[in-house]
């Protein structure tokens, strides 16, 4: 800002630029698990997002399956963690592969600093996303985590056309 006799005044510090948040900060990180199959893998994933002072993770290649999500999902519940879940179909020999999820602390929904509705959630039929609405303090959130195939720009570029877009619009418009 210009001052009277040309001298310049800095500008305000970026935290003085905001209102104060009306709740307390969330940590949000994101995690890579490169597999979470078994619920002593969910407890350690658990530990190092605690370490880490996260409440919401969005989580890649957690490779569940239909028969293994339970068990972690358990697990990470007996740790303090709800877990949501995009589930990737799995491989040849019945393994699981790739898959998303969305995990926060259980604590955060129920004493409401966290709402959202775990049945409003949107899954990639091939387990590349999972999207969920919330609400924090007052503000509207659209919690996501997504897993693009890495090396193909041209498949990144459509799926992000064909699936990502559309949902980035639909949580705009609500």
């Amino acid at each position: 800002q210009q001052l009277p006799g040309g001298a310049q005044q800095a500008a305000p510090p970026p935290a003085q630029l905001h209102a104060q948040p009306r709740g307390p900060l969330r940590r949000l990180g994101t995690h890579n698990v490169r597999g979470i199959s078994k619920p002593a893998d969910a407890k350690c994933a658990a530990a190092a997002w605690r370490r880490a002072g996260f409440d919401i993770v969005a989580v890649q290649e957690h490779k569940l399956t239909f028969f293994t999500a339970p068990a972690v999902a358990l697990a990470l519940r007996r740790c303090g963690w709800t877990l949501l879940h995009a589930i990737t179909p799995p491989g040849p020999a019945g393994v699981g592969k790739s898959g998303t999820a969305i995990a926060y602390r259980s604590a955060l929904t129920r004493s409401q600093a966290l709402r959202l509705d775990p049945a409003a959630a949107q899954r990639g039929a091939d387990g590349r996303f999972i999207s969920v609405p919330a609400d924090w303090c007052g503000h509207r959130l659209q919690i996501c985590s997504i897993y693009l195939t890495s090396g193909d720009a041209v498949a990144q570029r459509q799926y992000i056309a064909n699936h990502l877009q559309p949902l980035a619009a639909a949580a705009a418009a609500a």
